[in-house]
């Protein structure tokens, strides 16, 4: 933070002041280009010019130090230079703005002299976006001083990424086309020179031009060579970095005149690669994530290059690994019978989070029991008792607690029309009660337990629904809501929250995936199509496996059950409804979502899944 000067000016400074202030020495004890750097010994200096009484001297200082305080924010072009701070109350640092006339003056005069090259171009781009009057030759002096930066490992990522795309901002912006052009070359061969090399910084390189619009008379050179890369990546089996090289491939391409084929190419490489490193991830989980990944760059692939690529057999193919990594990932899991004495399986719970870390003990919660699993009660419905079930013979008729006719199950036929629908209903049936039981006999025990022992504040869940891509950034605010009220134990604030925030997020999901997700009128109007008939979308599957859809309809959308979401949104649910079995199962799910995410993220391909005993998150703590 700069230093207020200790007096009041007496006269303007002057071009001299500043040139004669000392800022050459300060500069000196750090050599590194950067202006934080810069800033801190300047900031030392202004200390030692107050101690000593020179105070124009240390006013002169304080100037430099405030234009070394800006924070470059390219992205934003009316208004490029930020304070170093704001207060929530309206108070900030310095600002451009807060320069004064005499300011502006003096500075123009200094520019020419100044001996550092950062600072030079910061105040020459200081003069031009405040007093254009003053000429463009200001504009020019902070371009060609900004491309003085080198371009090395050493200096980019502290000044000179910033710095030359300033530089290329500007000059665009003042249509300079000679200046852009020279810059886009600089930067262009800096990217030859590094592609083939180590490390990622060829990207770096390309970052400029690609955040300013510009290079497009290059682009299909550098998607070929971005594309050479990502190949070389693959065979070798990087294939981290060849998708880093296969995804700005295909971003590249879509700057090419004719880069559509080649674009539709890299997508589909993309996909391969994704799927490659799904296939290579130790834990079924994040193969599951990286195969869903893969399928969604495979639908990313216009439909004019599909048969070409065969995208349509490679999406079926993934989908079976898909579902295969979904049955692998359950089976990772421990497994309980279902028995009417909960107090083991209570006791086990209460275990895996006990003593653990908070987070230990929040992965082990989402992973106290798997989802119930679709094929294994549809097959239980379908054996025959040894007595025979004569109620299957008749149709049945749901009611609800109010009364209320919710639902009808039709009997089985003496053709045995209707059996499937029998099935079906008993299989819901059976994860109403293996919901209830996971609750009881798991899911509370276990949450007491972390209630004593740690404390997690509704910024720990904001940060975990900011990194599950499976939550809109838009809505990231409202799911950490609900879901830090789930955790204080307010399960009817986290059920009114989450509801409605899961019935977006599928909905988006399946938009992603190519399902309509709103019905047009006669009258010309569109309507978003409800949670009850979005879960039946083939999409589904893609998005969220068939265990997972199975659970959902179970839990939000079987009138014959708890029916959250339309209990919810028609304010038919009760407190016995939000605060049971049903809404904390709901409140869990949604938090194992996310948790499971954040893991997938966090775990590259390769390294060890978080239930291992040795894994960090499995320490006490």
């Amino acid at each position: 933070m700069t230093t207020a000067p200790s007096i009041s000016p007496a006269s303007p400074l002057t071009a001299d002041d500043l040139a004669s202030c000392g800022y050459q020495q300060a500069f000196a004890r750090d050599p590194e280009p950067w202006y934080l750097g810069m800033l801190t010994e300047l900031n030392l200096e202004i200390r030692t010019a107050q101690r000593e009484g020179h105070y124009t001297r240390e006013r002169a200082l304080i100037l430099l130090a405030r234009i070394c305080s800006l924070q470059l924010e390219s992205d934003n072009k009316r208004a490029p230079f930020m304070p170093e701070w704001k207060a929530p109350d309206g108070r900030r640092g310095f600002m451009p703005e807060d320069l004064t006339t005499d300011e502006i003056a003096s500075l123009s005069e200094f520019v020419d002299g100044a001996e550092n090259i950062l600072l030079k171009a910061r105040v020459a781009d200081l003069v031009w976006l405040r007093d254009r009057r003053r000429g463009i030759r200001f504009a020019h002096l902070a371009i060609d001083t900004y491309c003085q930066l080198p371009l090395d490992d050493d200096s980019w990522l502290l000044s000179g990424r910033d710095g030359w795309r300033r530089a290329l901002q500007l000059a665009r912006g003042i249509r300079d086309t000679g200046r852009g052009t020279l810059i886009e070359a600089s930067l262009l061969q800096a990217f030859r020179n590094a592609v083939a090399l180590p490390g990622h910084m060829s990207l770096s390189y390309l970052g400029p031009m690609w955040a300013e619009d510009a290079g497009r008379t290059h682009a299909e050179e550098i998607g070929e060579r971005l594309a050479a890369q990502a190949e070389v990546g693959r065979r070798e089996g990087s294939y981290t970095d060849a998708l880093e090289y296969a995804e700005a491939a295909a971003r590249w391409f879509t700057r090419a005149p004719a880069g559509a084929p080649r674009e539709a190419a890299m997508l589909v490489l993309v996909g391969q690669i994704m799927a490659a490193i799904g296939g290579a991830a130790a834990a079924a989980i994040t193969r599951k994530y990286w195969y869903a990944k893969a399928i969604e760059m495979y639908r990313a692939v216009p439909g004019a290059y599909r048969e070409e690529h065969q995208v349509n057999t490679m999406i079926a193919a993934v989908r079976a690994q898909q579902d295969a990594a979904g049955r692998e990932a359950l089976n990772e899991m421990e497994s309980f019978e279902h028995v009417f004495d909960l107090s083991p399986f209570a006791a086990k719970a209460r275990d895996r989070v006990q003593g653990r870390s908070p987070f230990g003990a929040l992965w082990a919660l989402t992973r106290i029991h798997a989802l119930p699993n679709r094929a294994q009660l549809i097959a239980a419905s379908e054996r025959p008792l040894p007595t025979g079930r004569i109620s299957r013979l008749f149709d049945s008729v749901v009611l609800a607690n109010d009364g209320r006719a919710v639902a009808r199950r039709p009997g089985v036929g003496v053709d045995g029309e209707g059996g499937d629908a029998q099935v079906l209903a008993e299989a819901t049936q059976a994860c109403h009660l293996l919901c209830t039981t996971t609750v009881i006999g798991m899911i509370l025990p276990a949450l007491e337990t972390m209630w004593r022992e740690m404390h997690f504040d509704l910024g720990t869940f904001e940060a975990l629904a900011n990194r599950a891509p499976l939550v809109p950034i838009e809505r990231a605010a409202l799911v950490a809501q609900g879901l830090h009220a789930g955790w204080c134990g307010d399960f009817v604030q986290a059920v009114h929250i989450l509801v409605p925030q899961f019935e977006h997020i599928v909905r988006m999901k399946l938009k992603a995936a190519g399902a309509l997700t709103t019905t047009h009128d006669a009258a010309g109007l569109d309507t978003e199509i409800g949670l009850s008939n979005l879960i039946e979308r083939h999409e589904m599957r893609d998005a969220f496996d068939v265990d997972l859809t199975f659970t959902i309809r179970a839990l939000m959308c079987d009138p014959s059950g708890p029916n959250l979401r339309n209990m919810v949104a028609h304010g038919l649910a009760d407190e016995s409804l939000v605060k049971g079995p049903y809404g904390i199962y709901l409140w869990w799910l949604v938090l194992r979502l996310v948790v499971e995410q954040c893991a997938a993220m966090e775990r590259p391909a390769g390294t060890a899944d978080s239930t291992a005993p040795g894994h960090p998150a499995n320490a006490g703590g």
